[in-house]
């Protein structure tokens, strides 16, 4: 009977899959209103955060120990997860579960000592978006930056600056595929049959 218990076991084990959600929220910014060359008129921020579920509704949040992936751009460098200090990263959620109000900060971690430092700064209120370098070398912090070059947009930000996510989602829940089920039926007709004998 002991077998019995660890071959089922094993077979509940391996045969569950955990049905995990990931959510993905995307960021499409305003084309710049001030900027110094490389950046243009055309250029903006752009990016994504993924998550482990959507975020709650009527909610201000945290998200820096909740972010499992992230990769914001603004067409001179890419700030994501290797290689970025998220010094804040807070939304605010209305009633549906989407994000209306954010103040995020990330940095460049791994600038070289006569490097400057990449910064990608997202408001919803003004500046709207701010990105660009680090006028001065070798900063890897948090610390405040004079950026040059840079790229600025103070325009209000789209109402659907923010999409993604659908509101609460329930819990994942182990489920067992159907080889398992058919598995575990036999195994217990066999043990079930082995007592009657």
């Amino acid at each position: 009977m002991n077998q019995f218990r660890s071959v089922l076991a094993l077979f509940l084990i391996l045969g569950s899959a955990a049905a995990f959600a990931q959510v993905t929220y995307t960021y499409q910014g305003n084309n710049y209103d001030f900027f110094e060359s490389p950046y243009s008129a055309t250029s903006s921020i752009t990016g994504l955060i993924e998550l482990a579920s959507s975020l709650t509704p009527n909610a201000t949040i945290d998200l820096v120990p909740l972010i499992q992936a992230f990769s914001f751009g603004d067409g001179q460098a890419v700030r994501n997860e290797t290689n970025t200090i998220l010094c804040q990263f807070d939304v605010s959620t209305n009633a549906q579960g989407r994000i209306t109000s954010w103040s995020i900060f990330m940095r460049q971690s791994d600038t070289a000592p006569t490097g400057n430092q990449h910064s990608i700064d997202m408001f919803s209120g003004t500046p709207v978006e701010q990105s660009g370098f680090d006028a001065g070398q070798g900063n890897t912090d948090c610390s405040g930056t004079a950026l040059s070059p840079f790229g600025v947009s103070n325009s209000a930000p789209s109402p659907n600056a923010w999409s993604g996510g659908s509101g609460v989602q329930p819990t994942a829940v182990p489920t067992l595929s159907p080889a398992t089920l058919v598995l575990m039926l036999l195994l217990f007709l066999g043990v079930v049959g082995f007592r009657f004998k």
